[in-house]
């Protein structure tokens, strides 16, 4: 018999999981248009940056959105964890994992600054466009 504590866990998995397949599913839908723009689209002087900025805004939305749900599935996995009375030490692999590490700092420093909380937000600060050949699709 579960409770409706176990049942909101279970939920609330369900739910984020659910999330990042959508932003997963966005972020690919967007990615496929970078073949319409070309090396040059990505100087400040084309007639094309606005478009591509625009383009270039969209998919980091949904790229960061990723980030931060697969960041927080973690949390949504310990209150399962709990309700559940199971082990949450076994987690703590995933806590020393380098990527997950990198990654959480990355969605808390977006979240409250490079500083700690209630300080500014980060911003997102660099992109490096890397291209197939010089002039050539991104």
């Amino acid at each position: 018999m579960t409770t409706k504590a176990q049942q909101s866990a279970k939920k609330d998995i369900s739910d984020r999981l659910d999330k990042i397949a959508f932003h997963f599913e966005e972020q690919s839908r967007f990615r496929v248009h970078y073949d319409q723009f070309i090396g040059k689209d990505f100087s400040p002087d084309s007639p094309r940056s606005k478009e591509l900025e625009r383009f270039r805004t969209r998919v980091q939305s949904e790229e960061l959105s990723v980030l931060i749900e697969l960041v927080h599935l973690r949390d949504n996995v310990i209150k399962y964890f709990h309700v559940h009375k199971m082990d949450v030490n076994k987690l703590k692999k995933i806590e020393k994992c380098k990527p997950y590490k990198i990654a959480a700092n990355f969605v808390n420093v977006h979240k409250h600054g490079s500083r700690g909380r209630n300080r500014p937000v980060a911003k997102i600060d660099y992109e490096t466009p890397i291209f197939i050949r010089k002039g050539k699709k991104p």
